[in-house]
């Protein structure tokens, strides 16, 4: 799938439901993917963020590993190398996993207080989530050259959604007492 634009019709929404209950900022997540899979045109074992198979398990990954090809840049310079990722079931898996691999690595507490996406991207590369000295710039530029901020309005628009369902909802129930 070298076509961004049927990326983002197959994956945004996934991405941005992924993100709700969080402060991630959809637009850097979808940045993620995009980087990370080449714009899905390089998701092996369903990993669509290059997630390393290491650490604890989750409810979303099980221990399955796939042996793959990558580039980190080590002493300088970019050096080729095979590297163990983590295997899912699914994308959806993936998706899922992105999200609480962040949560619960503590080194990752800044991302969930930035600000702007920006500030995101920057946390995630000072926290060591990429070795390439670009990482945040490649984020950054992503996001801006897709538009991709459009998908942080709308994760807040499925909010403002969720929590007047939810007043109604009290509304409703608190009417027939």
């Amino acid at each position: 799938m070298a076509d961004k634009q049927a990326f983002l019709d197959k994956y945004a929404d996934a991405i941005t439901i992924a993100c709700e209950g969080t402060s991630i900022f959809p637009s850097v997540k979808i940045a993620q993917a995009a980087i990370e899979s080449g714009w899905g045109q390089h998701i092996v074992g369903n990993n669509m963020f290059g997630i390393k198979a290491a650490g604890e398990h989750s409810p979303y990954w099980h221990g399955d590993y796939v042996t793959a090809g990558t580039t980190e840049y080590q002493n300088g310079g970019y050096v080729p190398q095979n590297s163990r990722f983590r295997k899912y079931a699914s994308i959806s898996d993936s998706i899922r996993d992105h999200t609480y691999f962040l949560q619960q690595n503590k080194r990752y507490a800044p991302v969930f207080t930035a600000s702007t996406p920006e500030e995101q991207a920057n946390a995630l590369k000072a926290a060591g989530y990429a070795t390439d000295p670009q990482y945040a710039s490649k984020l950054i530029s992503t996001i801006n050259a897709n538009n991709l901020k459009k998908y942080d309005k709308k994760k807040n628009i499925m909010k403002w959604i969720e929590i007047s369902a939810s007043v109604l909802q009290i509304e409703i129930t608190g009417n027939h007492k």
